[in-house]
């Protein structure tokens, strides 16, 4: 059955970048993903394979603080997933830098 009324128009998903989340991009370099995050728009996604992650932030404790001050200076939000970092650019990254800047 069909319900009657007022038809809402489908929401547009945020554009996700996959950069080869299943396998190492042994030539993606750190000025790469500066690169790729620089030219997302608000709301955008960056997604990259866990073990790139890895080889581009390290394993050590202090990988996940690099990882997050990093996406922070793109004005992203790195968020985890089982075999992928997410990076997305929006209102909140841009937020949580003013608010810090205004701190020191």
């Amino acid at each position: 059955m069909r319900r009657r009324g007022r038809v809402e128009p489908p929401h547009e998903p945020p554009s996700i970048d996959l950069l080869e989340v299943d396998s190492v991009r042994r030539g993606f370099t750190l000025p790469d993903l500066e690169q790729k995050l620089a030219s997302l728009s608000e709301g955008s996604l960056l997604q990259i394979a866990h073990r790139d992650y890895e080889r581009l932030f390290g394993t050590n404790d202090a990988a996940l603080t690099r990882v997050r001050n990093f996406a922070r200076s793109h004005l992203c939000v790195a968020v985890f997933a089982d075999h992928a970092v997410l990076f997305r650019k929006g209102f909140e990254a841009s937020v949580n830098q003013m608010k810090s800047g205004s701190q020191t």
